[in-house]
């Protein structure tokens, strides 16, 4: 009996399949997506995911979700300064009146690869209030670059406890600061 019970756990351990991932539509309906299938495709404008059990990857274009949820991730459509056209972010915090999005691009060369990060502080109308780009690389331009993201997220989001908490842990260094935007964890800040 005490086998059969041990079965049963690992059998219901294996079909209770955890999801943390999803999609909402532009029409509001909620897609559950297999989690970590998640992949970008910035040039066309699309996303590509798979369906929980199914191998082969569907897609979705900007303009027609609204939202991914991918774990601890939010990823996120935008029509920003008034843009027609959406562009889509990960979401780092959303206050009540501003969002901290970015993204990160990595462009591969012959013998490495370098990843360019933009972050975006946004109003509640999407409008830019500020942004910057750049990249991992050690020189003086993107230190002062990636040290003056530090201060402006500070400055712009200072009620947000959690979110300062997580960057005060990849500030030590300048250097570690673009793993804060490379692993975009939320923060809810709106209360």
């Amino acid at each position: 009996m005490k086998k059969f019970y041990m079965f049963f756990l690992l059998l219901f351990g294996f079909m209770t399949y955890g999801q943390n991932s999803y999609l909402i539509t532009q029409k509001d309906e909620k897609i559950i997506i297999d989690d970590n299938s998640f992949y970008i495709y910035l040039i066309d404008k699309r996303v590509g995911y798979r369906l929980p059990g199914i191998d082969w990857q569907k897609y979705a274009r900007f303009k027609d979700f609204k939202y991914f949820v991918l774990g601890e991730y939010l990823f996120k459509t935008f029509y920003i300064d008034g843009n027609k056209k959406p562009s889509a972010y990960y979401v780092l915090a959303e206050s009540k009146n501003k969002n901290l999005v970015c993204i990160v691009k990595t462009v591969v060369k012959k013998l490495s690869s370098i990843d360019y990060v933009t972050y975006l502080i946004l109003d509640e109308n999407d409008n830019t209030i500020l942004e910057s780009t750049f990249t991992e690389r050690l020189n003086d331009e993107n230190n002062e670059k990636r040290n003056e993201a530090v201060k402006m997220i500070k400055n712009h989001f200072n009620d947000c406890t959690e979110l300062v908490k997580r960057l005060d842990e990849y500030s030590v260094s300048h250097e570690l600061i673009t793993d804060f935007f490379i692993h975009p964890v939320y923060f809810d800040c709106k209360n």
